[in-house]
């Protein structure tokens, strides 16, 4: 989505194109905070999920004020090129370097749960 923003026409486009990449995140948080429950014993599992949490926050604070240098420097439609397609590359390294964990490592409850 944020390389795409970079073919809109008018403001009312890039709008929309944002909105659905916030639809985007918000539909990719709840499998990205299962990650760490996955990988993670119930003795490193906090801190990886606080890691992950201070890494999206992270990410927020740093793409704005990164973003607005870089449109200044190199135009916006460019920038969202580039970090749209850095997002691609990291998204394809990821589903190469991240393996599925096996069912049997998959705890079957949670604590709330048991």
């Amino acid at each position: 989505m944020t390389g795409i923003s970079g073919t809109v026409a008018s403001s009312g486009q890039l709008l929309g194109m944002r909105v659905l990449l916030g639809l985007e995140e918000a539909l990719y948080l709840p499998s990205a905070l299962a990650l760490p429950a996955c990988y993670h014993g119930p003795e490193t599992r906090g801190k990886a999920a606080a890691l992950h949490a201070i890494s999206l926050h992270a990410g927020q604070v740093a793409g704005g004020t990164l973003g607005g240098f870089l449109g200044e420097l190199i135009g916006w439609r460019f920038c969202l090129y580039t970090l749209g397609s850095a997002g691609l590359v990291l998204a394809a390294a990821t589903r190469l370097l991240l393996l599925e964990p096996q069912k049997s490592e998959v705890p079957e409850r949670g604590p709330l749960l048991a």
